[in-house]
């Protein structure tokens, strides 16, 4: 089963990069895009754990709902606490990763300049996050 990444980013010009930086990545994923906060809220409210992304990529500065605001909401829905977060912002402001962390966040990397080194990022978080990586099971009570 191809396992999915939401991509939750507000900028389309980076949504286009994030794109690129997957297909050149070679990866077997599907790569879904919420492009508001609001959005990928709306994408996740559902009970079913077999529609939840394996990994949300999340824009810490969004318009609107930002991503802490995204983070905060997900981390208090049972289904969605188990869905790994990495925030991938281009700040790195201590302050803003320190408060990603204690938000609920699994990750917090600084989004790369360069595309050679985007890829490469996008390889190893494939890496790390949806090969070696294991999570809980469902939270009791919920479908598997």
């Amino acid at each position: 089963m191809k396992k999915t990444v939401l991509l939750v980013e507000d900028n389309p010009d980076e949504i286009v990069l994030a794109r690129r930086a997957f297909d050149k990545a070679g990866l077997d994923i599907s790569l879904d895009v919420a492009q508001s906060g609001d959005e990928a809220c709306a994408m996740l409210a559902h009970d079913d754990v077999a529609r939840l992304p394996q990994l949300v990529l999340l824009d810490l500065q969004m318009v609107g709902k930002n991503g802490l605001a995204v983070l905060r909401e997900l981390r208090a829905r049972p289904l969605t606490k188990i869905v790994p977060v990495v925030l991938l912002s281009s700040s790195d402001e201590p302050e803003d990763i320190a408060t990603a962390y204690s938000c609920g966040a699994n990750s917090y990397l600084r989004k790369p300049v360069n595309f050679d080194a985007f890829v490469a990022l996008v390889r190893d978080v494939h890496q790390y996050w949806l090969v070696h990586n294991r999570l809980p099971p469902a939270p009791p009570g919920e479908p598997e």
